[in-house]
């Protein structure tokens, strides 16, 4: 008979002895703390790129009309109150895929 912690190191094994002929056994997942925790992760991250992607979107239909905008103005536009690091990333996405030229204000 192989020794649980050999077989399955994940699951902590636990028995008790309950008087006369009764006993508990517990199987207890030692990683379901750490599974729960990247779980959350994933969902919050799968979040940030899901907002990021709206926010990609948001701006390429401004960029639409032609007008060259600056990421002021596009930040105003939005209704932020002052550029926020996240736009600060679309933009750069949008200028390495190439949908987004930067320019310099004459």
């Amino acid at each position: 008979m192989s020794c649980p912690e050999i077989a399955y190191p994940e699951i902590e094994f636990k028995w008790f002895e309950r008087g006369g002929l009764q006993f508990q056994v517990q199987f207890i997942n030692k990683e379901y703390m750490v599974q729960q925790e990247l779980q959350q992760e994933l969902q919050q991250e799968l979040q940030q790129e899901l907002q990021q992607e709206s926010l990609y979107i948001k701006i390429l239909r401004m960029m639409l009309g032609g007008k060259a905008l600056s990421i002021k103005e596009i930040s105003e536009k939005l209704g932020q109150k002052a550029i926020s690091g996240q736009l600060n990333r679309v933009v750069r996405k949008l200028v390495y895929d190439n949908l987004l030229a930067r320019t310099i204000a004459l």
